[in-house]
């Protein structure tokens, strides 16, 4: 299995490295809605993409409603307007993932257009021309038949709210643009990790470990899965996306990755426009 070595490699972010690392993460949640679209159609889920920007929806609340890629293409005001359009038909706030490699203009307009910053995250990345191999003991690519155990483990994992976290993991398990790993303890399910890949690019997602099962080095095995699958799939780079300082982002460093720039999270409240 691969790992990163924990060496500091120098990694170029620029906007190109963001470009492509947005286009695979909305590669990977448009397919992801037009599966919830099946497993639970009352939902309403879908996307759309207009001037290189891919929003996805599903449902006002969900934790995958909002957008990639702006500012990292050419979006015009019509685009703009399309796209809150989406959400506002939707009866959905309009959520944007933003890159700080975006347009510089970009934050000025999201402030114009009556946005609010809520959320910041770091954008891991690595090269993997620059990963060894080493021993990833304990874990296996999941099968169909693990779906309900690997969907449970992953709640336990991520914590509360169970329903929309389950929702969110059992509609990633069925994710064909994704693979999905475990570590197994004496026949039980105890950590799970996915990977998505796109266009040479490797989206390292849904890192979960049970409670009493962490602290034993199953997302550094997973982790280090999901990188060999990755390069064996052929992709050039691998990306992840987490909470600056939490353990993910300390795996990820561990592992061989590099901060490469940081995404902040915009809202805009839908607004009912009452008529007499």
């Amino acid at each position: 299995m691969s790992y990163g070595n924990g060496m500091n490699f120098s990694f170029l972010g620029d906007r190109g490295t963001a470009v492509r690392i947005d286009r695979c993460e909305g590669y990977v949640n448009a397919v992801y809605a037009e599966v919830r679209v099946r497993l639970n159609p009352v939902v309403g889920s879908g996307w759309c993409e207009h001037g290189g920007t891919t929003a996805i929806f599903d449902g006002p609340t969900a934790l995958s409603t909002h957008t990639f890629g702006l500012g990292l293409g050419d979006m015009t005001e019509v685009d703009w307007a399309k796209i809150e359009d989406f959400y506002r038909e939707r009866s959905s706030p309009t959520v944007h993932k933003v890159s700080t490699l975006a347009a510089a203009e970009t934050f000025g307009r999201l402030s114009e257009r009556g946005y609010r910053m809520i959320n910041a995250a770091n954008v891991l990345v690595q090269r993997l021309d620059r990963v060894v191999v080493r021993e990833a003991t304990g874990v296996r690519r999941a099968e169909p038949s693990d779906e309900n155990a690997w969907v449970e483990a992953a709640v336990r994992g991520f914590g509360a709210p169970v329903e929309a976290l389950e929702a969110l993991s059992r509609g990633m398990f069925h994710n064909a643009s994704m693979a999905h790993f475990l570590v197994e303890t004496e026949g039980r399910i105890v950590a799970t990790g996915s990977v998505g890949v796109h266009q040479g690019v490797a989206l390292i997602a849904g890192g979960s470990t049970v409670p009493e099962f962490r602290g034993r080095g199953a997302q550094a095995a997973l982790l280090a899965a999901r990188l060999d699958y990755a390069r064996s799939a052929g992709c050039e780079l691998a990306a992840m996306s987490c909470s600056p300082g939490s353990p993910s982002h300390r795996n990820g460093l561990r592992a061989g990755f590099e901060m490469v720039y940081s995404r902040l999270k915009w809202r805009k409240e839908l607004v009912y426009h009452l008529t007499n």
